[in-house]
Order: C-alpha cells, then sequence, then structure tokens
C-alpha cells in the first residue's frame, strides 16, 4: 500500500485483541507468549502444592488436578507481566491523568492531614491526662510520619524532575 502525498509505501499494524510482547525490534502474540512460562510455572505449582494434600489419591494425579486448576490463573498473570499496554486496543496512553486517579490523590493529601491533626491531638490529651508514655509513642508516630513525608517529597521531587 503506498501513501497517496509520498508515495512511499507504508504497512498498515492491526493492534491484536490480546496485545504484543515486544523483545528487542520483534514482537511477539502476547497470549501465546505468555502459555509457556504459565503452563510451567501451574505445573511447578502443581508438583509442590502435590505433596501437601492429604488424599490418597497418587501423587501425580493430585499434581495434574493442582496444575490444571492453576493453569488458567498462571497464564493471566504471566500475560499481564509480558504484553505491552501500548499493543493493546483502545487503552489510553495517559491512563495515569484520570480524574478517579486526581480524586485519588487528593483523598490520600485529605487523609493524611487528618491522620496528623489526629495524632497531634491524641498528642496532647496523653500529655494533659499525665499518659506520658501515650505522649510519647504519639509524638514519635507524629515524627515518623513527617520523616515520611519529607522523604516521599524529596523522592518525588528529584527522582521524577521533568
Amino acid at each position: 500500500m503506498k501513501d497517496e502525498k509520498s508515495g512511499k509505501a507504508t504497512v498498515n499494524v492491526r493492534p491484536r485483541s490480546f496485545g504484543t510482547v515486544r523483545f528487542g525490534s520483534r514482537s511477539m502474540p502476547a497470549l501465546t507468549t505468555a502459555l509457556i512460562p504459565g503452563l510451567a510455572s501451574s505445573i511447578v505449582l502443581g508438583i509442590l502444592l502435590a505433596g501437601f494434600m492429604p488424599q490418597s489419591v497418587p501423587w501425580m494425579v493430585k499434581a495434574l488436578i493442582v496444575a490444571v486448576i492453576l493453569c488458567p490463573i498462571a497464564v493471566s498473570l504471566w500475560w499481564i507481566i509480558l504484553v505491552d499496554p501500548n499493543t493493546l486496543p483502545g487503552t489510553n496512553p495517559h491512563a495515569e491523568e484520570n480524574i478517579e486517579s486526581h480524586w485519588y490523590g487528593r483523598a490520600e493529601q485529605l487523609s493524611y492531614r487528618i491522620f496528623i491533626g489526629l495524632v497531634s491531638a491524641g498528642c496532647l490529651l496523653a500529655s494533659l491526662m499525665g499518659a506520658d508514655q501515650w505522649a510519647l509513642v504519639l509524638v514519635c508516630v507524629l515524627i515518623a510520619m513527617l520523616l515520611i513525608l519529607a522523604l516521599s517529597y524529596a523522592f518525588v521531587r528529584f527522582a521524577h524532575h521533568e
């Protein structure tokens, strides 16, 4: 097929319904690629778990039953690990920038601020009531929370610097 404006040959690549796996410049269907490690891991898990089953069924039969039960789950997990999300039809390349992600971030901020306020109020109340050990524990929790906030701020600022 030739491009009408430039006259160059173009290739129309239709995305596969289950996506592809990229290995360097090669790409392979993701579902068939996930079958091999999925089958292997379900067989290994079947062999490992067959020894823990108390039934009087032969060991190989128990391993085969467990492997058959775990095979769809293992293949699905390997597909999730291996698939390139850009090759799936209908995916959003900027999925992290949706409104629910924004709402979740705001909820995290609000809950963290509320928790800092509650711990601070609990520390004040414990010290006023004479429960010095509880006040010390709450001060340690508050210091740990603020330290985590400072470290996560530094990580976000310097690791994701644009």
